[in-house]
């Protein structure tokens, strides 16, 4: 830095220096920006299904009433419905969570190994003995997968892979 009388200040040459070595920065990092991009839409997706597992569970509970979580695989979504006393099921809260494109799910019964589309909860908070254990599974391209588990006693949990 040069002084000029009591005038301060950077060079241009000084300022491109600093500004090369943050664009090499920047190219050093793009790949695993990336990578941390993919990553975090697997842990927002499967964040939003345990908080909704969560959230279902508990108007189940409280409204006593019984619950489900739907699943649908042909338009990569999934909502909860609450069944009124007429034995029609609406969904509550009114909203649907769309998973990313190109993310996938799938989810397993540990018994038997295959998914419903629906997973029940009782009015008691715990989930049909038909539907517990399960596994929803998200994966990436890059083979990144999150499984969201939930027991029969209602109890959910996240488990990160890969």
């Amino acid at each position: 830095m040069k002084t000029l009388g009591n005038r301060k200040g950077y060079t241009l040459a000084e300022l491109m220096v600093v500004m090369v070595i943050a664009g090499i920065a920047m190219v050093a990092m793009a790949p695993q920006a990336a990578k941390m991009w993919k990553r975090s839409d697997l842990e927002l997706v499967s964040t939003a299904l345990e908080t909704r597992l969560r959230v279902c569970r508990q108007k189940a509970v409280l409204n006593r009433k019984p619950y489900r979580l739907t699943v649908d695989n042909a338009d990569n979504l999934f909502y909860t419905e609450r069944r009124d006393s007429t034995g029609i099921w609406n969904i509550d809260p009114a909203d649907t969570i769309h998973v990313k494109r190109g993310i996938q799910f799938r989810a397993f019964h540990s018994v038997s190994g295959t998914g419903n589309a629906a997973l029940f909860f009782e009015t008691r908070g715990t989930i049909a003995a038909s539907d517990a254990p399960t596994t929803f599974r998200f994966w990436n391209a890059k083979g990144e997968t999150l499984d969201v588990n939930i027991v029969r006693t209602g109890r959910v949990r996240v488990a990160r892979k890969g």
